[in-house]
């Protein structure tokens, strides 16, 4: 408020009647004021007029006349102002009487301002309501402290609004209370929305903590008990229960959380078939959420007095049509089960069984894989008893040949028996292999070839000459139908090699080799220091039965590439390529051999007699 100094100086000069008169109060209200302006706020009037009582005769008495209509429209500016404001302003006069209040406070309330002053508490609010706001005056008044207190208080249409209010005491000179000016914010809508979050929070949290139990725990049990625990820690429910169902009709597993030995106790008697008639009714109607309110009778269900007051939320557990068991929760009191709890409860459930379904597919896999691990293993057992039987049959008559050239007389016979033998003690040595290391798959050529070398010594004693072997093979796996192949080549050329390349020779020496590189590439090499294969010679135009299936097992069974040098000895080299595609071990690899380029007589003479 601002007031010009042309008007406080004539309102003077007319209240004495002399027009003259302005220049002294001009002069007066300078000095006052200490400094000369055309207006002056409110504060700077009343300094100016306090200065002016202190004259006597009529300024005195105008001077208190303008202090007080001065104090007169700071009330109406004050009133004014805090009419024109939401908040609630109420003075206190006493621990128990209302004094002034604005307008906010008397709408609250339903009522004129003028009807509340001067009101008692007790006319205001109900006996419980009042003692609880007289005790909070009290603390003021009697501490001489402002407090922040949120009551909740019935207004004028009955409905209950919390308030924050703030009661701040003014004292007088001697330091005790005047009154008390109370200002109250209206936070119920603030309040609800804190409370949704805080209650969406614990929601995404049960449902949170769930989810983090299907993804880590693979036990039934274990996640059973752990959803349980989980949902009476998130959302503050007195009790949870999980039951999972046998048949859909059958309990063979409760787990629970809360009310202590009640759990246990519960659990009993749902396993033993003692369902709670609401557990009967949600397994057989189609809703998948069932509420027992608080009014409903249990009957002579044995668990109705820990139900007593709470609402019990009944939850169908189900995925992709089966149902796996329920999901049971028994509310505190002072909770509902409204559209946001189901859908809670809902998606709990579907995410519980869901976590049971994939157990049930994990434990189905793990089934299947067990059985065929056993089959394999049978598998593999019949595997090693065939090998070990072939190799007992091979080995039956490879001994029947040898009888046989023993008792035969004529020599051409009795080498091509002998030469029969050794292919047969080739085959056998691979069948023995196989079912001595128990890879029924491949052989490992270096063990291979090393007891081959040892065996075609034994089966070729060279009395009067030395005969150094080296071998350098590598420990390379080699598949069942190249080994037989490669393995009757290595026995026939080391059976040409101590039958033909030291002849009248004192020491001689035989080389094998045997590489693969990582592409599977491979490469046989079998070569002597003896007397070679004489001028001329072509393996495609040989005549030896031996060297016609070498030829045919490295091209047309190997599907490789065979060389032949004869320089200061004899060099085999064959080569080949194991390629990607997987061989059938099961078929027999001489199904594939054809021996286009042999006579019909020759075959039939140079096989078993």
């Amino acid at each position: 408020m601002k007031i010009k100094k042309n008007d406080l100086v004539s309102t003077y000069a007319q209240s004495i009647g002399i027009e003259a008169a302005k220049g002294m109060i001009t002069k007066k209200i300078n000095a006052a004021a200490l400094e000369d302006k055309e207006s002056y706020t409110g504060e700077e009037i009343a300094r100016i007029c306090g200065e002016l009582l202190k004259e006597g005769g009529l300024i005195r008495i105008v001077a208190q006349t303008f202090l007080v209509q001065l104090e007169h429209k700071k009330s109406e500016e004050r009133t004014l102002l805090l009419d024109n404001i939401e908040t609630q302003i109420w003075y206190l006069n006493d621990i128990e009487t209302y004094g002034a209040v604005n307008k906010a406070c008397a709408e609250f309330f339903g009522l004129e301002k003028e009807n509340i002053e001067g009101m008692d508490l007790y006319d205001l609010f109900s006996e419980e309501e009042a003692e609880v706001c007289i005790a909070n005056n009290r603390e003021v008044f009697e501490k001489k402290k402002q407090s922040h207190r949120e009551e909740w208080v019935k207004n004028g249409r009955g409905e209950t609004r919390l308030l924050s209010i703030t009661r701040t005491p003014k004292l007088d000179g001697k330091g005790d209370v005047e009154y008390v000016i109370c200002a109250a914010e209206d936070i119920t809508e603030r309040k609800l929305a804190e409370d949704r979050i805080a209650h969406l929070n614990t929601v995404l949290k049960a449902i949170r903590a769930v989810n983090q139990l299907i993804v880590v725990e693979k036990d039934r049990d274990h996640l059973l008990q752990k959803a349980c625990d989980a949902l009476v820690e998130a959302r503050g429910y007195d009790a949870a229960w999980l039951g999972f169902l046998e048949d859909g009709e059958t309990f063979v597993t409760v787990k629970g959380s809360g009310f202590g030995e009640d759990i246990s106790r519960f659990c009993e008697h749902v396993i033993i078939g003692d369902c709670p008639l609401c557990f009967r009714n949600a397994l057989i109607q189609k809703n998948i959420l069932v509420v027992k309110d608080k009014s409903q009778d249990c009957g002579d269900c044995f668990f109705k007095d820990d139900c007593v007051g709470n609402e019990a939320a009944i939850v169908r557990v189900e995925h992709a049509g089966k149902l796996f068991g329920l999901l049971v929760v028994l509310l505190a009191h002072d909770v509902i089960v409204d559209d946001e709890e189901k859908g809670l409860l809902e998606e709990v459930a579907g995410d519980i069984a869901f976590g049971l379904h994939d157990m049930e597919l994990e434990d189905a896999r793990k089934r299947a894989e067990d059985q065929i691990k056993e089959a394999l293993k049978e598998k593999e057992a019949l595997l090693q008893e065939i090998h070990h039987r072939v190799k007992n049959n091979l080995q039956v008559v490879s001994s029947l040949l040898s009888l046989q050239a023993r008792a035969t007389k004529d020599e051409a016979t009795r080498d091509i028996l002998t030469e029969s033998k050794d292919r047969i003690n080739a085959m056998a040595l691979i069948h023995t292999q196989l079912y001595e290391s128990g890879n029924l798959s491949a052989i490992n050529m270096k063990r291979f070839v090393d007891k081959m070398v040892r065996q075609m010594f034994q089966a070729y004693p060279v009395r009067d000459t030395r005969v150094t072997p080296v071998v350098h093979v590598v420990d390379y796996p080699l598949p069942v139908s190249l080994a037989v192949p490669v393995g009757l080549i290595v026995n026939e050329l080391l059976s040409n090699v101590f039958k033909h390349a030291f002849v009248n020779r004192k020491e001689g020496k035989i080389e094998v080799s045997f590489t693969a590189s990582e592409k599977g590439e491979v490469s046989l090499t079998v070569s002597d220091d003896g007397v070679g294969l004489g001028e001329g010679f072509d393996v495609n135009t040989a005549k030896t039965l031996g060297l016609h299936l070498v030829k045919i097992l490295a091209e047309d069974q190997l599907h490789g590439k065979l060389a032949v040098i004869s320089d200061k000895g004899t060099t085999f080299t064959i080569r080949f390529k194991i390629e990607d595609r997987e061989i059938d071990n099961s078929v027999n690899w001489f199904d594939n051999v054809t021996f286009q380029n042999l006579p019909l007589r020759t075959l039939s003479s140079h096989m078993l007699p």
